[in-house]
């Protein structure tokens, strides 16, 4: 197997060969590209850069030949990568100076004392270069080889061994691996090709020797096992990198001489302003709250705006040629006016063609544009050229375009004659409202209510509704009315009530009407409490008396119209026999009522109506009891015992008729008093 050391010579052999190679190739193409009709010219675009800046990237080799052939080395490198930057400044036309730095990593094999494996350590390196390049076409050429070097420094720089690569084992080190920066020589060859005036592309083939890196290893073994780096020998390298030409502080060639410019009009057919104010249609006399839609006709102005003002304000957000005029506050006349702006007009000539080699002063003609200020745009294949915004245009030589001018007008914005309207004022609508009849009686069934209304000019539809008590929708019910006393109906009650008809029309206006109505509640039958007599006798007791002198009697006084039904009847299980013993209790209380003596008053005996049922007790007893009371003293043997369970049945019903009241419902057959009969008694004792 063929040892390092024997490829260490042969390696720097073919770096100082291909180096020379490189450089007559260099100088054959620019002799080659000189040569001739300057046809390399053709490629270059006239000017240099004065400087450059050139990231690259790439790869490195290092270690391609040693100094020394020992037979065998403990220490390699591995192929590495690298990145850059450089900074290249153009002396002359073939001398340039630059200045370089690139990083890059390669890893370092070791091999520990006594084994045939490696550790493997990564490192990196920096290096700084300063270089002489030499250049075999000048600065302006399309594309340049050259040759440089120049002294540079290297800073080598270990990560930590992380071996080993191959069998067996090592000693780490007992003291860190140490920074180095090294001295070097660097040199090489490349080529530079430009693509315009602001980019290009290097490819650069590089050489580097100097003195080894120890890293502060041993420059021999210390033991079994451990690593070591022999102090001999240099570190040399080769790397191939491609970079990126940013050109800077581009030097244009001088313009050649410019013929005589040759001077054309360009005619613009532009439409002329409008000739005729703006009109508007559909105003008419509306109703608060109505739809007024009014309508600007701006025939003849191109791109028109608009703004509407009522009264001369300005309309907030009337920009439309259409405008719903306000409506819904305020009243009376208005008048509406419409701005239209007259917006722009535009136009483009036709395209003039120009020729190659030639410079031109074009004029634009535009006889349409009047008055109007007019702004000008010259275009070149249908794109504007920047800064052509005048009337005239002076082309530089160039080649053959197709150039038009387009001509923009602002028109004046002009003012329609004003559209009158006029806003109704809203009045509340006409209401008639009136009860019929205006006196009904309590029991009567609903009454419907009734009304003429009509809508104001703004109205619209007119809706009615009524109010007050016992008022329901459109009806009023007598029997819902509140306030009568019920508990006493002896006496004629009235109760008059307001009811309100309300007309309200589309436009919320109200108007109301009132009505009164009378409600009466007729008196009625009362009937009062039975007066109640011991068994087998008519004899009215104290009881009794109180019952129909102090209670019925003021009543009668009250209403001199009332009359009293006095309904006698007798207990059927005790009395059966006696069959005159009702009869009699009846003429004994008209007696009390009438007889005018003694504790009796004088009631007219017209107004008592009597009836006897015997032993017929169809209507409910109602005893009046005095036993618990102490103002009804009665006589010996006279008192009703409340225990006496027939006693309820022993009784004269009374009634209490009032003026104007019907007898009261189940009641019939009554006959008038036996006068004589009751003349005759007196007021009973």
């Amino acid at each position: 197997m063929m040892k390092r050391s024997q490829l260490a010579r042969p390696g720097r052999q073919l770096m100082f060969c291909a180096t020379a190679v490189l450089a007559i190739t260099g100088s054959l193409f620019a002799q080659s590209a000189n040569s001739g009709a300057k046809a390399a010219s053709t490629t270059d675009e006239g000017g240099y850069s004065s400087w450059e800046i050139t990231p690259y990237i790439g790869a490195q080799w290092f270690q391609v030949y040693q100094h020394h052939n020992a037979p065998n080395y403990v220490d390699r490198y591995g192929p590495g990568w690298l990145f850059g930057e450089r900074f290249t400044f153009h002396v002359d036309p073939k001398i340039s100076i630059e200045g370089s730095m690139n990083i890059g990593s390669n890893r370092l094999y070791l091999q520990p004392f006594g084994q045939q494996g490696y550790a493997s350590i990564k490192t990196h390196n920096m290096q700084i270069a300063f270089d002489l390049l030499y250049n075999f076409q000048p600065r302006t050429a399309a594309t340049r080889f050259f040759i440089l070097a120049g002294p540079a420094a290297e800073l080598y720089a270990p990560n930590g061994t992380n071996g080993p690569s191959a069998v067996g084992t090592f000693v780490q080190p007992l003291f860190p691996l140490h920074k180095k920066v090294e001295p070097a020589i660097t040199y090489g060859v490349g080529m530079t090709h430009y693509f315009n005036q602001s980019y290009g592309i290097r490819v650069d083939l590089d050489g580097r020797f100097g003195p080894k890196a120890h890293y502060n290893l041993p420059a021999g073994p210390l033991g079994l096992n451990t690593l070591y780096l022999p102090n001999r020998g240099t570190a040399s390298s080769i790397s191939a990198n491609v970079g990126l030409v940013l050109r800077e502080h581009y030097i244009a060639p001088p313009p050649p001489p410019m013929p005589a410019p040759v001077s054309q009009s360009i005619r613009v057919d532009i439409a002329a302003a409008a000739g005729s104010a703006p009109t508007i249609s559909g105003a008419h006399d509306v109703c608060p709250g109505d739809d007024l839609r009014l309508t600007a006709n701006a025939a003849g102005f191109p791109n028109p705006t608009y703004q509407w003002r009522v009264d001369g304000s300005a309309a907030s957000g009337a920009t439309a040629a259409a405008f719903s005029a306000p409506t819904a506050t305020g009243t009376g006349a208005r008048a509406a006016t419409v701005v239209v702006g007259g917006g722009t007009t535009v136009a483009t000539s036709a395209p003039f063609t120009t020729a190659p080699m030639h410079t031109y002063h074009l004029t634009a003609e535009a006889p349409g544009v009047g008055n109007r200020t007019a702004s000008y745009q010259w275009m070149a294949g249908g794109q504007p050229i920047a800064g052509a915004t005048s009337a005239t245009l002076d082309l530089p030589n160039d080649a053959a375009k197709s150039i038009t001018v387009r001509v923009t007008v602002q028109n004046a914005a002009v003012t329609s004659a004003p559209a009158n309207y006029t806003i109704r004022a809203l009045t509340p609508p006409t209401l008639t409202f009136a009860v019929n009849p205006t006196s009904v009686p309590y029991t009567n069934g609903p009454i419907a209510l009734t009304s003429t209304s009509g809508a104001s000019q703004c109205g619209g539809a007119v809706t009615v509704r009524y109010s007050g008590e016992g008022v329901t929708g459109s009806s009023f019910n007598p029997g819902s009315v509140s306030g009568f006393d019920m508990a006493n109906r002896l006496r004629q009650q009235t109760k008059t009530v307001t009811i309100t008809a309300t007309a309200t029309d589309a436009k919320g206006q109200t108007v109301s009407r009132t009505a009164n109505v009378t409600v009466t509640l007729s008196p009625e039958a009362r009937r009062l409490d039975d007066v109640v007599f011991q068994n087998l006798s008519a004899r009215v007791n104290n009881c009794g008396k109180r019952l129909l002198v102090e209670e019925l009697t003021p009543m009668l006084r009250n209403d001199p119209g009332a009359h009293v039904i006095l309904i006698g009847h007798r207990d059927e299980k005790t009395e059966k026999g006696s069959k005159k013993l009702d009869e009699t209790r009846v003429l004994n209380s008209a007696a009390v009522l009438s007889a005018g003596k003694g504790v009796c008053p004088q009631l007219d005996l017209s107004r008592i109506m009597t009836k006897t049922v015997g032993t017929d007790q169809a209507s409910t007893p109602r005893p009046a009891m005095c036993g618990s009371s102490t103002n009804v003293k009665e006589k010996s043997g006279q008192a009703v015992k409340e225990s006496d369970k027939n006693a309820q049945f022993r009784r004269v019903e009374v009634w209490i008729v009032p003026s104007g009241a019907s007898d009261p419902a189940g009641v019939s057959g009554l006959t008038a008093l036996d006068s004589k009969a009751v003349t005759k008694l007196g007021c009973p004792k």
